[in-house]
């Protein structure tokens, strides 16, 4: 059992953690007139495919995520060479097209999430831990950020027509659901931790 634990969950829990920490961390390099991400997207979508394909052999969620995971990874590139937006004026003359591309993204980073959530839910893995103290906290991270990504959804078209002097309403979901995906990150690295310490 704790040979199974350490290589089919713990390594990929850690390792979709990691995909989540690219996806989170915005930095960005920037020659000439062109601008990229170093933490690309696509990378840490990437990462978070490859755990979700070994967890598939747990219950059967990770199957959907596997796909989501890749697709998203494939269409989050051209994401990385988009003009970053730093002020409201900057916001507001971004093309209709990147603005639908950016929350067709935002919806297929829910679903994945959603798919994520239910197949931690299903894992053995909560058959050998005795508190259920953690499984609790898995599930409220994962529906807060799964709820404030939606959130940032719903009033995402509000932002269109904000002025300079408003933009912090902006920066603010965008925050909340940096720190939610944070938290989210740390229940994974709990998990993991959970699963070395089974023993038999």
């Amino acid at each position: 059992m704790e040979y199974l634990l350490r290589t089919k969950v713990t390594t990929p829990l850690r390792r979709m953690g990691i995909g989540f920490i690219f996806i989170i961390i915005k930095v960005n390099f920037h020659i000439n007139s062109y601008s990229f991400d170093i933490f690309a997207d696509f990378i840490g979508f990437f990462l978070i495919y490859r755990a979700a394909v070994v967890l598939s052999e747990r219950t059967s969620a990770f199957h959907v995520v596997s796909w989501l995971a890749l697709l998203l990874s494939i269409l989050s590139l051209p994401k990385d060479f988009m003009p970053s937006v730093s002020t409201a004026e900057t916001f507001q003359t971004i093309s209709v097209a990147n603005h639908i591309y950016t929350q067709g993204l935002q919806l297929l980073m829910i679903i994945l999430l959603y798919f994520i959530y239910k197949g931690l839910c299903d894992l053995p893995l909560w058959y050998y831990i005795r508190s259920g103290l953690l499984k609790q906290s898995m599930q409220k991270r994962s529906l807060w950020l799964i709820g404030c990504l939606m959130l940032e959804m719903l009033i995402y078209p509000f932002f269109l027509n904000l002025v300079e002097d408003k933009l912090v309403f902006v920066i603010v979901p965008v925050l909340l659901s940096a720190i939610l995906c944070i938290l989210f990150v740390r229940v994974l690295y709990r998990m993991a931790k959970a699963a070395e310490q089974i023993r038999g």
